[in-house]
């Protein structure tokens, strides 16, 4: 015959071992989450590191205008001699109107464009110190990252070794459940998100909340046999004494 399997014993090894695997359900979701909580910081070094790239191609582009400014501003100098060293050589007045008025506008584009670096002299003072703006944001960022990356780095160090003290614990429990239920424990328990055994209050089941009927809640008190939720499929158990 079979050996009788004392239902009551099992439920109470199945409790204790349950309160292991919800501490290990727990840290394990806690540890999910940790490359999720680096890479937010990661985001924002990154975000900062983007917006340094921007302030500096920024400059650039300023130092370029200026540059093409400076050339232009070069080549209407030269017209300008150029013109004016012409109008010694005319011999109307009418040539030399119109010379003075070649020369004039020359000047005029030459006065714009002067304008036109100073601006841009202007723009670019403020663009370095956008840069050095930036280059501090980007600074402390790096100093949280660095930071954080230590943070979690002791924390998941911590929850391997409560993992690890855990599972010690939890090898020490289940040789002592019956195979054929620890089996169906163990598939309860992946299913369910950790949590294969509950128990009933208001005469309803604790894991999903489903209104029990009372033969079943007598047979829960009874502890001749594992009663599961016809519902969730967990296991169900009771303290309280029966009525």
């Amino acid at each position: 015959m079979p050996q009788q399997i004392d239902i009551a014993a099992q439920l109470d090894v199945l409790i204790k071992l349950q309160g292991l695997d919800t501490q290990i359900y727990a840290l394990r979701r806690e540890k999910e989450k940790k490359p999720q909580e680096l890479a937010a910081f990661e985001a924002e070094f990154k975000e900062k590191d983007a917006g340094l790239k921007k302030a500096e191609a920024d400059f650039t582009v300023l130092q370029l205008k200026r540059k093409e400014k400076e050339g232009a501003l070069s080549g209407k100098e030269e017209q300008v001699k150029k013109l004016q060293s012409q109008l010694s050589q005319l011999k109307t007045n009418k040539e030399y109107s119109a010379m003075q008025h070649e020369i004039n506008a020359h000047k005029a584009d030459k006065s714009l464009i002067e304008d036109e670096i100073l601006t841009l002299m202007d723009d670019i003072d403020k663009a370095k110190i956008k840069i050095e703006k930036e280059k501090e944001l980007l600074s402390q960022e790096e100093v949280k990252l660095n930071q954080q990356q230590k943070l979690v780095k002791a924390q998941l160090e911590e929850i391997e070794k409560k993992l690890q003290q855990l599972e010690i614990g939890r090898q020490v429990i289940t040789p002592q459940v019956d195979p054929s239920t620890l089996k169906k424990y163990e598939k309860i328990l992946r299913s369910k998100n950790g949590l294969a055994i509950v128990g009933i209050g208001s005469n309803a089941c604790q894991g999903c909340n489903m209104n029990l009927p009372p033969q079943v809640i007598n047979q829960v008190h009874l502890k001749k046999e594992f009663i599961i939720c016809e519902s969730c499929t967990r296991f169900l158990y009771t303290n309280e004494p029966a009525e």
